[in-house]
């Protein structure tokens, strides 16, 4: 099949393409910049040039339309993916009407599967800690920009598939492993804890995580036409934050000991963090919205993927090893 990818230069995106090329698929992706191909996908020993582009912005229903023209199935993985609240426009802007202008456009050209990846960020629900998230767990409603707009693109996702539309949604937890072309929040994250800045940890956290890999398995598992309306958790993993701490640490050879707090201190901490990065440029990762997520502690049941997919995931020491061996390498290089 020939199977578009939205946001195929970003994380998600480019392992997906190297799985669906592994598969036999041939690929487009469709990205706002040209340069970002190569970057992405050479790293994970693909040839850009067995893949083909089409530049267009999410926002452009033209330009998304020309982009899947001739294909035969999607995967939507475009989005801004920050918890930076000063981005909260551009997150509502481009994470909505995206959503729209992909799924309206596969779905007019009689695309199958269409595969929209959401995230189990969209499932949870302020105030029900301890959370157990499966395929029938209504959208969210999260207070906050990234976490509220993946709530909404999955209730709009949900609504055609309840019209037979063969709308596939993936709800990956937090994403880590190795080779990110952009360095997103779990690597911040990693960052802040290989850094020693994750010392103070709020008291009852928990995270929803998967590998890229075994995302990206399941993507390329999923591209088979006439199968209709199907819903994937992929969270394996829900260490709480000492657990992660401790295995970030461990794995780069700097273990660190962490000092439960109470949740009103921890969010002491984390807006001091937010000053810093407004004053100083210090982006640590999280926020507000990450500690938000941490301390709902919502975790995924994957056993639908697993069933269904045949999806074997890695370990998690495993996935963080790879992680913080790969940030290691990159910070070698640049030195």
């Amino acid at each position: 099949m020939r199977v578009a990818v939205t946001g195929g230069t970003g994380f998600v995106g480019s392992h997906t393409v190297a799985a669906l090329l592994d598969a036999g698929h041939d690929v487009r992706i469709i990205a706002r910049r040209v340069h970002g191909v190569a970057p992405a996908l050479e790293p994970l020993g693909v040839d850009p040039n067995v893949v083909e582009v089409a530049l267009a912005d999410m926002t452009d229903r033209g330009a998304i339309e020309a982009g899947l023209s001739g294909c035969d199935a999607v995967v939507h993985a475009a989005s801004v993916y920050s918890f930076d609240p000063d981005r909260a426009d551009e997150i509502a802007r481009t994470n909505e009407r995206g959503v729209r202008h992909v799924l309206e456009s596969a779905i007019d050209a009689g695309m199958d599967p269409i595969v929209h990846v959401s995230s189990t960020l969209a499932l949870i629900h302020d105030g029900e800690v301890g959370q157990v998230l499966t395929t029938e767990t209504a959208p969210g409603d999260a207070p906050f920009p990234y976490a509220g707009s993946k709530a909404r693109q999955e209730a709009y996702a949900r609504t055609l598939q309840d019209h037979g539309h063969p709308v596939v949604i993936t709800n990956p937890g937090g994403v880590w492993g190795p080779h990110d072309p952009h360095e997103g929040e779990s690597h911040l994250l990693a960052r802040a804890c290989m850094r020693g800045l994750m010392s103070m940890l709020p008291r009852g956290t928990g995270i929803a995580l998967v590998d890229v890999r075994d995302v990206a398995a399941a993507h390329a598992a999923l591209v088979e036409p006439g199968r209709g309306p199907r819903r994937y958790v992929l969270a394996p993993y829900c260490p709480s934050l000492p657990e992660l701490v401790d295995a970030v640490t461990t794995a780069a050879g700097r273990p660190r000991r962490t000092m439960a707090v109470p949740a009103p201190v921890a969010t002491a901490a984390t807006r001091l963090a937010g000053m810093a990065r407004a004053r100083f440029g210090w982006d640590l990762g999280g926020g507000p919205e990450g500690l938000w997520v941490s301390l709902q502690r919502a975790c995924g049941d994957s056993s639908a993927a697993e069933e269904d997919l045949g999806i074997t995931w890695r370990p998690f020491e495993e996935c963080v090893a790879d992680t913080v061996a790969w940030m290691q390498a990159e910070e070698a290089r640049a030195a």
